[in-house]
């Protein structure tokens, strides 16, 4: 697997046009880069859809709460609100949130959503 370093971070740029060119930089420069946080912690982004699902269905893939970026300055209410979803969630809870969501999701319902996510970007 190629790994690539992205010229500038989405994450950090603040402008829309040059958050739209670090986008578009990572879209073309490959499925995986590494990178470092605006913190100095560093980071593995993936952006091609198989390697994500691969990363993603890999048994040693964990979600470690414990290790957000910038946890220290976000208010706990808040922290705990970011970060307890399906996303952040690792199994039995995640396979339990994931059932009640699925049929949301389904190939018919998601094709009368389209036209909605169509719009130009």
């Amino acid at each position: 697997m190629t790994v690539n370093s992205p010229a500038s971070s989405p994450f950090t740029e603040t402008t829309g046009t040059a958050r739209s060119a670090a986008l578009d930089a990572l879209t073309t420069s490959g499925p995986v880069q590494r990178f470092t946080l605006f913190n100095g912690v560093p980071v593995w982004l993936v952006t091609g859809y198989a390697e994500a699902r691969a990363l993603l269905a890999h048994p040693a893939m964990v979600k470690d709460r414990g290790v957000v970026p910038h946890a220290k300055a976000t208010p706990a209410d808040l922290h705990a609100a970011m970060y307890t979803s399906l996303l952040t969630a690792n199994p039995p809870h995640h396979t339990r949130l994931r059932k009640l969501v699925t049929a949301a999701f389904t190939v018919r319902r998601i094709e009368t959503l389209r036209p909605r996510g169509a719009g130009d970007h």
